[in-house]
């Protein structure tokens, strides 16, 4: 039986916002903790993936509390900058999907853009000690324990032992045009 929808606002949010050079994206945490902690888990994912990362620039920050539709600017705490070097254009498509499931059954998912490897044959990537997967899980399954990186019905997914990548349609329109 299918699951009916649930509010938006169902859970405490933050956004960052962030450019990979080309385009401006939002990396979307629901989550039960301070706003400051869930910064800090940000900053951590970003870290352990920025040596497989073009640059990326954060931009605003913003959080809405558990129930409401309004948010409110928030003071980014860490770095201005990952990755390093400029991603060009044929890659501004490409998604690196974190997936999982609550015991709920509610789907969660974070697609992040500026990944600078070479996409597997198979669009996916297993986890393995240390490599990118891997480290993206790592952070966020240590999140999880602080109530950080929730679905939307607010319980913590579990994570799929893998990420996806894709490359998005409206991203490449953008690039087209």
């Amino acid at each position: 039986m299918p699951l009916g929808s649930l509010p938006p606002h169902n859970t405490a949010r933050v956004w960052v916002d962030y450019s990979d050079g080309l385009f401006t994206h939002t990396l979307l945490i629901r989550h039960d903790a301070a706003v400051a902690d869930v910064m800090d888990a940000a900053d951590n994912l970003f870290v352990a993936i920025a040596s497989d990362w073009y640059e990326i620039t954060i931009g605003d920050v913003r959080f809405a509390a558990n129930g409401s539709d309004i948010s409110f600017p928030a003071v980014w705490t860490g770095s201005a900058t990952y990755g390093a070097t400029t991603m060009p254009g044929v890659f501004a498509p490409r998604q690196f999907m974190l997936l999982g499931r609550t015991s709920l059954g509610r789907k969660a998912r974070w697609s992040l853009w500026g990944f600078e490897g070479t996409t597997p044959d198979q669009y996916r990537l297993p986890r393995s000690g240390g490599n990118i997967c891997d480290d993206a899980l790592t952070v966020i399954e240590a999140a999880q324990t602080a109530s950080i990186f929730l679905g939307i019905d607010g319980h913590a997914p579990v994570m799929y032992q893998y990420v996806d990548f894709n490359f998005n349609n409206h991203y490449e329109r953008l690039q087209r045009s």
